[in-house]
């Protein structure tokens, strides 16, 4: 298996045997860090050993050194995180090699760099193995660019500019900055004035720079290039692996091995970063972009006169993409000349998305005059870059305009055929009128159904992979996460958590509520109803999960006099909201009730008595309205397979054991989980998704006090 884009060949094994330990030697590093009073326990107090944790380092170990790939399931309390991180370190410092560390979630990569990793890396030290280096990778937009915050300040001395001041101190500071990240600034930077000082690619000098030698891009790169191990996250990630795929380079240095954290989201996380999109807001950004000049190399190029010259061509593109979008919005969406509303609407904030049924003419005017402003482009190329930055600006200026013409091709052309999904997205105003400018809410989308269809030549074909998560398994194994990503041969691990969930989880189940499409509003009475019961058991500190926003706001709009009566502070999630705002309201008010919806599934941590129940209000299906969603069930189907039992269900069964696990987070937590969807013990289906949970205790809301309030016998047999 070849390394990750590197020139050279991997090491040959007569040279490998000799220079780096084998497997054996691996394995007794391991158990020197893992065992009791080994290492590991030297800096964690009351430091006990789990044989689950030294079982899946070893596997890791195992797959590094053959070069096999592994899926991993390890159960909440395993400690994954130093499962991956020692043999990582280990493989990679004897070895020469460099691992990437990607997770889903940013406080997951914060905790990897700043907790765990430097923890890891001191007991490395204590091996005298050498000295483990690691680096945070960040996109390029996340540090201060010199040379743009210098022609800032120039171009204040001629115009307006906005936060000069700040702009100015910053400059005075700025040889004293060490790592140039917006965080480590030494004072805020708006949003505004961020936007123009920031890195960014197509307005990079690169070597040209005279800053080159002191950026802090730059720096930051030279780190990574050094580094055993790298952690990022799974959007930048694919971000750099669309680079490579696309330009032969990308921001990691060539590596020897990915390990992918919180794994279960790999797919949609990929699916998003190889999509194509097509708007009207391009065109404006592109535009405005060059009317104000904001990056440096446009100030000579795009002067007056050549602004003038571009105007007409301005206003044409402009027209004709707004044409566009209002005809494919209009016969997608008002075939009849109004809104079918007989769909269910889109939930707030989201946009009304409609697959293409068919494939549609690229408008010959717009591809006419999007060819040319290439065109004029090139001839500004031809006639006006006087140096590097400004011919690489130019460069990049058309590619765009190329890539915009093809993405509307490849979209209403849907040429991407029976592996993508091809839709239109109308993003609908609150209180919005039909208007002449329609188009300007139209957007184009194509994104690949299967990641199967990319990452196994991408990616797995070269470099050898981990994924791991505490939910990957379904039914017992890795087939539907395997076959959703294209891998075929793999090698296996599956650890249940140690937490004692049969003996401090009570799991209720509503065997008698209406199913969710009951006839009328009647499951919506039985959840209104429902909730006041358990809310009475519970007194607090719970959490109840929705699948939808809608039906989320529209039961808290019922519950909240009740709740302001009983005295519960009731928190709800907005969509978009901000998260941990909510979280640390509910932690501070011990008689509150917190609804979420689709982001507090996963990834949010209430250890001990800051959660006692969790309220599961019906199973978590994927919504088959969604196009993505749609495109991959008709895919199975066309394929000759049951898209209900091979996808929907495994998918609940993964996201039904993530609501499940915000309640236990050590082993001493305790409290109930109350599920308030019937079909889980009245379909074959349902029981399938709750044979996926850990071991747990039955019974009903009269027993939710005692696993609360901690009644129960801790030592109970049977």
């Amino acid at each position: 298996m070849r390394r990750m884009f590197r020139d050279e060949h991997p090491w040959d094994a007569e040279e490998e045997a000799v220079t780096a330990p084998d497997l054996d030697a691996y394995e007794r590093q391991l158990e020197a860090v893992f065992s009791p009073g080994g290492l590991l326990g030297r800096y964690i107090d009351g430091y006990e050993q789990r044989e689950d944790q030294l079982r899946l380092a070893k596997a890791i170990m195992a797959s590094m050194k053959q070069e096999t790939h592994l899926l991993a399931e390890a159960g909440t309390g395993i400690g994954k995180s130093f499962a991956y991180l020692f043999p990582a370190a280990l493989w990679a410092l004897q070895e020469g090699k460099v691992v990437i560390v990607s997770t889903n979630t940013i406080p997951l990569q914060s905790q990897l760099a700043e907790k765990d990793v430097p923890l890891v890396a001191k007991v490395i030290a204590d091996l005298q193995l050498g000295s483990l280096r690691y680096e945070l990778a960040k996109g390029r937009g996340n540090y201060v660019c010199k040379r743009r915050l210098e022609a800032h300040l120039l171009k204040a001395q001629q115009e307006e500019v906005s936060h000069l001041d700040i702009a100015r101190r910053l400059w005075e500071l700025i040889d004293d900055v060490r790592e140039g990240d917006r965080p480590s600034l030494p004072l805020s930077v708006p949003n505004e004035l961020w936007t123009l000082i920031a890195g960014d690619a197509d307005d990079c000098h690169g070597s040209d720079s005279p800053y080159f030698d002191h950026c802090f891009i730059q720096q930051a790169r030279r780190r990574l290039s050094s580094s055993h191990l790298i952690i990022t996250n799974h959007a930048m990630f694919f971000s750099d692996l669309v680079m490579r795929q696309r330009e032969g380079s990308g921001i990691f240095p060539p590596y020897d091995y990915v390990i992918f954290d919180e794994a279960h989201r790999i797919e949609d996380v990929f699916s998003s970063f190889f999509a194509r999109q097509v708007a009207f807001g391009q065109v404006e950004t592109l535009f405005r972009m060059i009317r104000h000049r904001w990056q440096t190399w446009m100030e000579t190029v795009f002067d007056a006169e050549t602004q003038e010259l571009l105007s007409p061509l301005e206003q044409k593109v402009r027209q004709q993409m707004l044409d566009a979008l209002d005809k494919v919005g209009r016969a997608v969406f008002l075939p009849a000349g109004r809104p079918d509303w007989q769909a269910e609407p889109p939930e707030a904030g989201q946009p009304w998305s409609v697959l293409l049924k068919e494939p549609l003419a690229m408008p010959e005017r717009m591809e006419e005059t999007l060819g040319d402003l290439e065109r004029f482009f090139r001839q500004l190329l031809e006639t006006k870059a006087q140096d590097e930055p400004q011919r690489r600006g130019l460069e990049r200026l058309i590619q765009r305009v190329a890539d915009m013409r093809d993405d509307v091709r490849f979209i209403l052309r849907q040429e991407g055929g029976g592996d993508w999904a091809h839709w239109a997205e109308w993003h609908v105003g609150a209180g919005e009128q039909l208007a002449d400018f329609f188009g300007q809410n139209i957007s184009l989308v194509a994104q690949p159904i299967n990641a199967r269809a990319i990452l196994p030549e991408a990616l797995f074909k070269h470099v050898p992979v981990t994924l791991v998560s505490a939910t990957l398994a379904t039914d017992g194994d890795f087939s539907f996460i395997a076959g959703r990503l294209g891998l075929e041969r793999y090698d296996s691990f599956i650890a249940p958590s140690p937490f004692p969930y049969e003996r401090n989880v009570l799991v209720v189940v509503s065997e008698y509520a209406p199913f969710p499409n009951a006839p009328g509003d009647a499951y919506e009475q039985f959840l209104f109803s429902g909730l006041r019961r358990v809310l009475r058991k519970s007194g607090g500190r719970t959490l109840v999960l929705f699948t939808s926003y809608r039906q989320m706001h529209s039961i808290a709009e019922k519950l909240a006099p009740w709740c302001a009566e009983q005295g519960r502070p009731l928190f709800v999630q907005e969509a978009g909201g901000e998260r941990e705002r909510l979280l640390e309201q509910f932690r501070r008010h011990p008689s509150s009730v917190l609804f979420g919806a689709e982001s507090f599934w996963e990834g949010i941590d209430l250890p001990g008595d800051e959660l006692e129940c969790v309220v599961i209000t019906k199973i978590p299906f994927a919504n088959p309205s969604q196009p993505l969603i749609r495109a991959r069930l008709d895919w199975i189907e066309r394929s000759g397979g049951n898209s209900f039992d091979e996808y929907m269900v495994p998918l609940a069964i993964l996201k039904t054991k993530q609501g499940f696990g915000r309640l236990i987070r050590r082993a001493t937590d305790r409290g109930a989980v109350v599920f308030m969807d019937s079909r889980l013990v009245k379909k074959r289906y349902g029981r399938r998704i709750l044979s996926g949970l850990p071991p747990f205790r039955r019974g009903t809301l009269q027993d939710i006090p005692d696993y609360v309030k901690g009644q129960v016998e801790q030592e109970e047999k049977g």
